[in-house]
């Protein structure tokens, strides 16, 4: 019996050797969906990344932000917003990652190559988490805040609005969040 039925491997070899797709350009593919996949599968069932994994997921979206789908984007906001209540010996080090990720966006160069929805999306993902989890203002989140932002009107301008949508759509629980939290906060929580 074939480990997959239908001979699905010789089908997808073929398909490779048709299209005159390399071995090496399929292989990163490959690790791309693995590492996207990976760090999904540990924050559905734990619910966070350590530091190392943190550190090492933050830094791969910043470098392919192309290939990080609706999902895991999803995934990782709920994560950033859920952390501080639900796992908070993990902030420390989940900030220092967020914090080395923001220092690799500042240093890209802007407009060096042409605008992503995900790098957008990452860039403002970065920069809100930063905020929220340390409460204080940094130079390099403001940085990667508007360059994603600017990034998302680029965008928007050359297509219909349906990008902008799709950025707050995904962005919607870490902006409202810290909002009603300091709005609770000087209630007395009483929301």
């Amino acid at each position: 019996m074939e480990a997959f039925p239908g001979g699905i491997c010789e089908r997808l070899e073929a398909t490779i050797a048709q299209r005159s797709v390399s071995a090496s350009a399929w292989r990163r593919h490959s690790q791309q969906v693995a590492k996207s996949l990976a760090a999904l599968l540990l924050l559905d069932s734990r619910g966070y990344l350590l530091g190392t994994e943190a550190h090492r997921f933050f830094e791969y979206v910043v470098q392919q932000a192309y290939a990080t789908d609706r999902e895991v984007q999803e995934a990782t906001v709920r994560w950033l917003v859920r952390i501080q209540s639900e796992h908070t010996s993990h902030v420390p080090e989940t900030l220092q990652a967020i914090k080395n990720s923001l220092s690799s966006i500042a240093e890209k160069q802007p407009g060096k190559y042409p605008a992503s929805f995900g790098e957008a999306i990452v860039d403002i993902t970065l920069a809100l988490s930063f905020w929220l989890l340390s409460g204080e203002e940094n130079a390099t989140a403001t940085i990667a805040y508007w360059r994603g932002l600017k990034t998302v009107f680029k965008i928007q301008s050359s297509q219909s609005l349906n990008p902008l949508l799709e950025a707050f759509e995904i962005l919607e629980p870490q902006y409202w969040f810290p909002i009603i939290t300091a709005i609770c906060a000087t209630n007395g929580d009483k929301c």
